[in-house]
């Protein structure tokens, strides 16, 4: 059922509605981030989110720069779950 404040063009009844119905549903973000230092680092992060409100996935890349102590290289990946995604915007959108 929309809710009174979305402004969707929807209508009908409970169980048979027409139109789009604004909702949100979770979503999961996976990547990875490479970096390498000596004074400074460099690095460059990438993850790709899947939408289960809209059922897509969008990539995004992000680099990264900064001051160091130590030198190396660092390569970490990690997952996580989002939850609030909205079925009426655009991934990128909603995921900054």
């Amino acid at each position: 059922m929309p809710n009174s404040e979305e402004k969707v063009d929807t209508y009908g009844s409970s169980g048979c509605w027409k139109g789009l119905v604004a909702y949100t549903a979770p979503g999961v973000f996976w990547g990875g981030t490479a970096a390498i230092s000596a004074i400074g680092s460099v690095g460059v992060r990438s993850e790709q989110v899947f939408d289960f409100a809209n059922m897509k996935s969008q990539w995004f890349y992000v680099n990264t720069y900064g001051l160091t102590s130590s030198a190396g290289l660092n390569f970490t990946d990690y997952y996580g779950v989002i939850l609030g995604i909205n079925n009426t915007d655009t991934t990128a959108n909603v995921y900054k």
